[in-house]
This record gives structure tokens, sequence and C-alpha cells, in this order.
């Protein structure tokens, strides 16, 4: 076809070259000569070169813009009143005729786009791809697709997938989506630290609440933009804290309990186990709260009404009651023991006691009202003699101690200021000092026997002299038994004795050496009269 026939041609709206001559077209431009060009040869559209690259992956491209800078790049613009843009529409038909169709199929590339590096030799090696697949059965109408995103690894020359997005939106990278979620990822995913107020995983509309990285191996949870959990890198945890000393750590606040069990379908509300085997359990119930050992049954029970059993089920009606085999410590047996760890040996009364409490007014105070204390008796060092100690107290005092076992067996009463327990626990007694006098008279005695005891203490020990024996059915001036004097130790104390009408008169005078001490008359089966006195004046 001559030159004017073609142009004839084009000016008719036919068709250049319409006898398929092998043939280039060439059309320049102000700037490039090579504005548009037809290989005719290649069978390819070419803009910016006169010739196509025919190694593109393994073939020759029908269109191709070749060019440096700007003139290698091509764009796409839509400029209309409308909401929509410009778009790059790949399709895909399995028909070989325009607007003849042939459904695609499950697994079928609805398109790509495919990027090719120059390796020095061709351009035929894959950098990455984008595919989007059809995904399932497709009809009329109905397209499952999914994309596919592919990279090539350091090495290889062909590219493997990274992620891919399925017809449900469910993204898998790494792996294929799991249906169940939303993301499936293997391997690693490393976010930045974020922090409590901003965590790194967060939530939709919630994006104070999530988890953070704290600091290195040490991973933490926020709610409403403060830390609530954190888990250090020894697994240590703690909740409502960024403390992590323990392997759980719980602080409350003056709303909340620290931590609150609720057990749903039975008494049990923790369980304790060593190695995998459970060996204690914590039990609540509407009405009971028990420590329970494994295998062997509860050993501590506290009641709906505040009642505490130790070694049983219950508290058989007590506020505190203790159930188990007596243990033999010392000769001694005992079922409760009560230590005192914050007294020296050699400190004030060191040793366990029980403190008696009670209301003493009409708006429910309580004070202390007594107390028994096992104590030791002295401050030498290995030396564990001991003595039973009770106080009592006065309206308006403190605790004074008023009665003493000691530990020889005797039993002693203190003065009235609760210092050196020195008397002897009896009825009808008196004080006497060193040097002092104490006479006694006994008067209205019919029958029996009296004895007269005197006790005293050098400050080291303390001691019992039976120093006086009365006797007879009638003390009278006609009828009576002289009194004989059993022990009389001079250098401590002297006793005299004056036998007067109806009876008889006891006078102890106290040595030097006597220190301070009392005197008591203890009797057997004896009678007195009317008006009788036998107390020491």
């Amino acid at each position: 076809m001559s030159r004017a026939r073609d142009i004839a041609n084009l000016q008719s709206g036919g068709v250049i070259n319409d006898a398929s001559a092998d043939l280039d077209f060439r059309i320049e431009s102000g700037g490039n000569a090579n504005m548009l060009f037809v290989d005719g040869g290649n069978d390819v559209l070419v803009i910016g070169q006169n010739a196509p690259d025919t190694t593109i992956s393994g073939g020759k491209p029908a269109f191709q813009v070749i060019g440096s800078g700007f003139d290698g790049m091509a764009a796409i613009t839509r400029r209309d009143s409308g909401v929509y843009g410009p778009a790059l529409i790949l399709s895909k038909s399995k028909s070989t005729t325009p607007d003849n169709y042939s459904i695609v199929a499950n697994g079928d590339t609805l398109g790509g786009i495919t990027f090719i590096g120059d390796d020095g030799t061709n351009l035929d090696t894959y950098g990455a791809t984008i595919q989007a697949v059809v995904d399932g059965t497709p009809g009329e109408n109905d397209m499952p697709t999914r994309l596919v995103f592919s990279t090539t690894a350091d090495g290889a020359a062909s590219p493997t997938e990274r992620m891919r997005i399925d017809n449900s939106g469910n993204v898998g990278v790494a792996m294929t989506p799991d249906s169940a979620v939303k993301l499936s990822v293997s391997g690693a995913i490393g976010p930045t630290n974020g922090s409590e107020s901003a965590p790194t995983h967060t939530f939709y509309s919630d994006a104070d609440t999530g988890m953070f990285r704290a600091a290195a191996n040490t991973l933490a949870f926020s709610t409403g933009g403060s830390e609530r959990i954190r888990i250090d890198s020894t697994g240590n945890v703690g909740i409502n804290t960024t403390s992590t000393p323990k392997r759980l750590n719980i602080v409350g606040n003056s709303t909340y309990y620290p931590l609150s069990l609720d057990s749903t379908n039975t008494d049990y509300a923790m369980e304790f186990s060593r190695n995998g085997t459970s060996e204690w359990w914590l039990k609540a119930s509407s009405s009971v709260f028990q420590i329970h050992e494994n295998g062997v049954g509860d050993h501590f029970t506290v009641n709906s009404s505040g009642g505490v059993g130790i070694g049983s089920t219950n508290s058989e009606s007590y506020p505190l009651f203790v159930k188990g085999s007596n243990i033999s410590s010392g000769g001694g047996l005992a079922t409760l023991c009560l230590l005192d760890s914050g007294t020296a040996y050699n400190g004030t009364n060191p040793g366990g006691g029980v403190t008696f409490r009670g209301k003493y007014n009409n708006g429910g105070s309580t004070t202390n009202f007594a107390t028994v204390q096992g104590i030791k008796e002295n401050t030498t060092d290995g030396n564990y003699a001991t003595a039973l100690r009770f106080t009592t107290r006065a309206n308006g005092g403190n605790l004074i101690e008023r009665l003493r076992l000691a530990s020889g067996g005797k039993v002693y009463t203190c003065d009235t200021s609760g210092g050196n327990p020195h008397r002897f626990l009896v009825s009808n007694r008196v004080s006497i000092a060193p040097n002092g006098s104490k006479t006694h008279t006994i008067t209205g005695m019919y029958q029996g026997y009296a004895t007269l005891k005197i006790g005293y203490s050098d400050g080291n020990a303390q001691y019992a002299h039976v120093v006086v024996e009365l006797g007879g059915s009638m003390f009278s001036s006609s009828n009576g038994y002289n009194a004989t004097v059993v022990a009389n130790d001079s250098s401590t104390m002297s006793v005299s004795i004056t036998k007067n009408l109806a009876s008889y008169v006891v006078t102890v005078n106290a040595g030097s050496n006597f220190a301070y001490g009392s005197i008591e008359l203890s009797g057997g089966a004896f009678n007195v009269s009317t008006g009788a006195s036998y107390a020491f004046s």
C-alpha cells in the first residue's frame, strides 16, 4: 500500500497497513522522536523508544513504556464532578473472543502486578507479585477472590507467598488464614514498645486499652490508660502494681478486695498443688470457710458465727475450739502452744501467756481484765526454771501480779503493789518485815489443832518453817494443852507463846536476817465460837 493510500485510509477511518506488512509505525513529538512506536515485526506498541524489551517475564509484553525519569512512568487521571476516581481494570475470561464469555474456575488468576528487576542478563527475574486469584466456585454475579502478596528472598529466583487475604477478609501472614480469626500470623510480631496510655496491641475505638512492653523482657496490660497487670522476665506477676517481688503480687485499694474467688458448683475455691499433685484446698460455702488437706481432711474451720475450729470441722459452739492429740514436752502434756518470741531469755518475764478481755462500760469499750502467763523465773543463760504467773487489776489501775505458782511447786501471793512474790497462799495472814513483831491470839477454840507457819524470803529463794503446833479439846485455864514450839530459827525469827484464859497468844519476832515475809494460821477440824478471832494484830 502506498503512503498516500495509507493517509487516505486514515482520514476516512480506515486501517493503516491493512495488508499486514512487516512495517514499523512511529509518531514524533516536539521533544521525543519516539513518542509512539509500533514495532510491526514484534507486534509491540512502545512509548518512548523505537524498539521493545523482548525478555520481560520471558517474553514481549504487547504494550511497553520505556524511558528515564518521568518518561518511564504512566499516570491515569480522572477529571469530572463525580465521586469515582480513575481505575486500572484487569479482567480475565476463558473465551478468546471479545464480548463472548466463558466462566473462570477456582484457582484461576484474575490479574496481577509483577515487579521485575534486571539481574544483569535479562528482565526475567521476579522480585515480587500481587495476584488476584479465584478463591472458591464462581457463578453469575459471584466471584470469590483472594489477594496473594509474594516476595523473593535473598538468593532465590522466584517469589514466595508472604500474605494472603481470603474471600472472607481473613488475613494470613506467612500462613493460610485461619477461618476462625481475622488475622493469622506464623512467626514473631515486633511492634514498638507502646505505653500504658497508648499500648501497641489495642482495640477498635478503645486505643488506651491493650498490651505493651513496659521494659526489657517485661509485658504489661492496661485498661483506660492505666497499667493493671505486669509480667516480668522471671514470670512473676503484679496486679494493680508495677512491683513483682513474688510469683503473684496483688495490691488492692480502698474500694475493692485485692482478690475475690468464686466457685459456682463446688465448695472448693482454690487448690494448692506440688509437682502436679493436689495438696491443699481452700473451701468456702455460704456457712463455712475451711482449709482442707487432700486425703486427710479439714484442719481449720470458720463458721458463719465466727467460731473457729482447729483440727475440727466445727467450733463446738465455742469462739475457739482446738482439737488434737496432746504433745509431751518436758514431762507435761499440751494441745496448744503459746510461744513468746519477742522477749529475750534474760528479759522481763519471758514466756507465752493468755489475756482475758471484756467490756467494762455500757458503751461497749473493752479492756484487759486478767492474764495467765508461763514465765522463766530467772535471767540465767540455760536455766529454764519456770513459774505460772497470774495478774488482775483494780479499777483505774494496771494489771498487777497477784498469784504465782513457782518452779518448786509453792504458791505465792504478791503484795499490793504487785512486786516480789513472797507470801504463801493462805487465809488469815499478815506481812512481817525484818526486825518486826506480830502477835496472834487464838480464842474460842473448842477442839482440834492449829498450825502456825512462817514463810519468808532471803531475796533469792522462799522458805517455810513449821514453828508452832497448838492443840486441845478446850483452850481454857482449866483444861488445855500447852503449845509446842517445833521450829525456832533464832537467826531469822523467834516465837513466844502465852496461854491466857480460853486463848493462846502467839508472838512472832523477826530477826535482822529475816527478809520480807508473812505469817499464816491454818487448821484442821476445829470449831470457832461466835465472835472468835484468830487473826494477827
